[in-house]
């Protein structure tokens, strides 16, 4: 029985839709590490020198785009943008900018900028400038009609961002003295009407505000004579802020700074100094808070102390691990070190989170490159941001989908976009496999909740044809000497499997297995002077330009042709030129056939060489030959 052998490859390019926005930051004096690797590399090409706040962003693939320092703009050439000059933040507010895409518009971001305001009553206060990265031959520039946007005035040095629960929107928040305010960013801009929530009152406009990365959580530090560090519950839907706790510090006299959450929303953590007459002291502590705790505040555990190092931001990375900026602001100095600390297992409880001091330096051996006291905040759901991945496969063969989380979604809703598979076009699994009833590109959706947030995920698949063939095809060869074995030009074949094998690229085998799998052991070198001595039966692999192959059956067949052994014709010309002439061999071709008899249905060709005639390749013009060899040739 003759089989046809069919290979679908999965050779072509992975889709992936990477969420790398937060993959690059720089911070401090001309510092920066670079996360696309899955471990931080520093950065040394950085412009920018900030004593406290700053923001980065990537695209989605990890590719910087620009950062700011709150008044300049660098685009991802490290050159300032040509308007980006003189927004209304300031390098000593804690949280002198973060960064938002707009929704729907991939080409657009705001910079939401914060002044500095230490004493919390007077300020340039919130603002937001827009970034159009067609602008400036691509690298970007800021909107002159829409630069320094007054979003509230005066406010704290405290900003923080998360993704709506519809998916697509984002809530921009503050808190300043005794209410949050948080407005909405969507595809038609900024809601410039806040949605407010009346809280407990703090005059402490210095320290970090972060939202949890699952949106349910928001921790305040506020850093003052009268501190204070809180916890609430947000809500994405709504963006109100609601049930407060004020959790306990480890001593009376500690003064929260730095905030950050574990990246499954479970822990809490919390950067300290202290403060006396002349400013800023030591010790600096880290404090671990149990989210999943019954009594959060009890659940209080001292990490990490330092006699010698003061305040300095906590920020979560997209490797999974919380970073520390390892500042000495003794006094009312504010003075870097080349140092981040790095608490490697954020999610284990207490001293298991595994905290490294001064683990990494970020100086390349400059001493003008430190940390200070802040690092770049970020939306908090690009730490939770889901991702799904999928292979462009050949016809034929299933597409394996692929949810990427660090957390188990509640619930995930699978559309395949191919409603003729009926009930298989949805699927609620979280890894599913979809066979497509047809060639094509085809536009998957995944809408994947997790906690209170609704992220809907889209990507294309192109589904590619496979090589229409013919299986199996018989290849016949004259056998020259009655012996039964002969050369074969198997190319010949090539237009008997496909007729569009002049865009196809075909190999031979003599395995049917090598064939499917490309294993070049078997690979015919010289597919134009096969033996069948050696297989009668051989394999042809079809591969077309999108890497989609299928294999052909190809059997070798020798047919006896009982030619005269003294048939022998001769031609005789004038010599023209050094015994060369030209020559027509059109009367041989009867007499061949007549010698033939009685055979019949032969078409006749002429070489100039055995192997040639065998190979049936570079045949002459028998009606006009010219010698190539002088006086006489066969």
């Amino acid at each position: 029985m003759n089989k046809l052998l069919i290979l679908l490859l999965f050779l072509l390019p992975t889709i992936s839709f990477s969420q790398k926005e937060a993959a690059i930051w720089y911070f401090g004096q001309y510092a920066g590490l670079d996360f696309n690797s899955g471990s931080p590399v520093v950065l040394t090409n950085g412009q920018l020198n900030t004593f406290e706040g700053c923001a980065t962003i990537s695209d989605p693939t990890g590719a910087l785009l620009f950062y700011t320092d709150g008044v300049t703009v660098w685009d991802r050439s490290h050159t300032i943008m040509p308007n980006g000059r003189r927004l209304l933040g300031d390098t000593s507010s804690t949280q002198s900018a973060i960064i938002i895409p707009r929704p729907n518009n991939t080409e657009q971001y705001y910079i939401f900028t914060v002044d500095d305001n230490p004493t919390g009553f007077s300020s340039n206060g919130i603002n937001y400038s827009t970034v159009d990265l067609t602008l400036n031959g691509g690298l970007g520039d800021v909107i002159t009609t829409q630069k320094n946007i007054t979003v509230i005035d005066p406010a704290f040095e405290k900003i923080s961002a998360t993704k709506h629960s519809n998916g697509n929107s984002y809530w921009i928040t503050t808190f300043i003295r005794d209410q949050f305010y948080s407005w909405l960013i969507d595809a038609s801009g900024v809601n410039l009407t806040p949605v407010t929530s009346s809280v407990s009152t703090s005059n402490g406009s210095i320290g970090y505000l972060k939202i949890a990365p699952n949106g349910s959580k928001i921790a305040c530090a506020n850093y003052g004579t009268t501190q204070s560090l809180r916890l609430y519950d947000f809500n994405t839907t709504t963006g109100t802020v609601s049930n407060e706790i004020q959790l306990t510090l480890d001593d009376s006299d500690d003064k929260p700074y730095g905030v950050e959450f574990s990246p499954k929303s479970t822990k809490l953590y919390i950067e300290t100094d202290q403060n006396n007459a002349i400013g800023r002291i030591p010790p600096s502590k880290i404090i671990q808070y149990d989210l999943l705790s019954a009594n959060i505040s009890n659940s209080r555990v001292l990490i990490h102390t330092s006699t010698l190092n003061t305040r300095g931001a906590l920020q979560l990375a997209i490797d999974g691990k919380i970073y520390r900026a390892c500042s000495i602001s003794i006094g009312t100095s504010q003075v870097g070190t080349p140092y981040l600390g790095v608490i490697n297992d954020p999610e284990a409880d207490g001293l298991a989170c595994n905290y490294i001091h001064d683990a990494i330096d970020v100086s390349n051996g400059d001493s003008f490159r430190n940390a200070v006291e802040g690092l770049p905040p970020f939306i908090s759901s690009f730490f939770i941001e889901p991702t799904i991945t999928a292979n462009d496969v050949c016809f034929g063969t299933p597409t394996e989908f692929i949810l990427n989380s660090s957390i188990t979604p509640l619930n995930i809703l699978w559309n395949f976009g191919d409603p003729s598979t009926g009930s298989n076009n949805t699927s609620t699994d979280l890894n599913p496999t979809h066979l497509f009833s047809s060639a094509g590109i085809f536009t998957i959706t995944a809408e994947v909740t997790i906690g209170t947030i609704i992220t809907n995920l889209s990507i294309d698949v192109t589904i590619y044809d496979t090589p229409i063939i013919n299986s199996p095809v018989t290849l016949i060869q004259c056998d020259d000497d009655l012996d039964g074995v002969v050369d074969f030009n198997l190319e010949e074949a090539n237009s008997l499997i496909s007729a569009n094998y002049l865009t196809e690229t075909i190999t031979y085998y003599t395995d049917s297995l090598a064939a499917s799998n490309s294993d070049t052991t078997f690979l015919i070198a010289n597919p134009t002077a096969f033996s069948n001595a050696t297989a009668s039966t051989v394999w042809a692999r079809v591969e077309n330009t999108t890497n989609c192959a299928v294999v052909a059956e190809v059997n070798l067949e020798v047919a006896n042709t009982d030619i005269p052994d003294n048939l022998m014709l001769n031609f005789y010309e004038c010599d023209t030129l050094n015994g060369t002439a030209s020559f027509d061999f059109s009367t041989a071709t009867n007499q061949v056939l007549d010698a033939l008899l009685p055979q019949t249905g032969f078409n006749i060709t002429y070489y100039e060489t055995i192997a040639d005639a065998l190979a049936e390749q570079n045949a002459i013009d028998e009606t006009n030959y010219t010698n190539t060899t002088p006086n006489t040739q066969q």
